[in-house]
């Protein structure tokens, strides 16, 4: 059960990561658009 709940954190965890490198790469696109 321990091992479960450490795979579904990291899973999460990445996909966050994720999200967030794409929020910083669609500003600095919006950036360079103006």
């Amino acid at each position: 059960m321990i091992e479960l709940i450490k795979e579904f954190g990291m899973a999460i965890l990445w996909l966050f990561l994720g999200y967030l490198v794409e929020e910083r790469v669609a500003r600095k696109e919006k950036k360079d658009d103006q």
